[in-house]
């Protein structure tokens, strides 16, 4: 009766995992002008760039996006034995050092017709592999936030409304890595074309949103 009741609070009842949104900003200095200087534009220098990201800026890019991979925290063990190999002590078991996934944010969006992976992500990319990745006029801050359906009950949450109910806020970010899920192919059934990109960050940080 207690695992029951607990299912009844909110705080405690289990999570969706379909209720996210994901949003970022492209950055100021992706634009046509800045990609045509490293001389792989056509020659009148305009590639798409400036006006696909003028139509996507903002909040348009969170509608598309259909997953994210948030990093997972780790440390390495070690064991160690006693010199002597002859004994039958028990090895003691220390920590060697915490492994930060600095690329283990990944997040997959559905392409369109003005291909954001074409216009704004592999010339991103590219540009970064020029210019290197401590340019941080390239950067851009990821807000990843996840959603629950409100219910009646005490606690840190009590409303019928959906709330967020926690942040990971991703700083400093620059994609490394853009692929398509799908094949381009002729079928008998057509559906959207689903992109993946791999990203690197400096930090990041989990927020409960509504600690008083």
């Amino acid at each position: 009766m207690e695992f029951y009741n607990r299912l009844l609070e909110f705080d405690t009842t289990l999570s969706d995992s379909n209720l996210f949104y994901v949003s970022y900003e492209i950055p100021k200095d992706l634009k046509d002008e800045i990609y045509s200087s490293m001389g792989e534009a056509r020659e009148d220098g305009r590639i798409g760039i400036s006006n696909t990201k003028e139509i996507f800026q903002g909040n348009k890019i969170q509608a598309l996006t259909t997953g994210v991979d948030i990093p997972d925290d780790k440390n390495d063990m070690q064991q160690i034995g006693h010199p002597s190999t002859v004994n039958g002590y028990i090895p003691i078991t220390v920590n060697s050092g915490r492994r930060y996934q600095a690329t283990g944010l990944t997040t997959t969006f559905y392409d369109t017709n003005l291909s954001l992976n074409d216009f704004i992500f592999k010339p991103w990319i590219r540009l970064i592999s020029r210019n290197g990745s401590f340019d941080n006029k390239l950067y851009t801050n990821i807000t990843v936030v996840f959603l629950g359906k409100g219910i009646n009950s005490s606690g840190l949450f009590s409303t019928k409304k959906s709330i967020i109910r926690k942040q990971y806020n991703f700083y400093d970010c620059i994609p490394i890595d853009s692929q398509n899920k799908d094949m381009y192919k002729y079928d008998r059934d057509s559906k959207p074309i689903e992109q993946r990109v791999q990203w690197k960050f400096n930090r990041y940080e989990a927020k409960l949103t509504n600690l008083q």
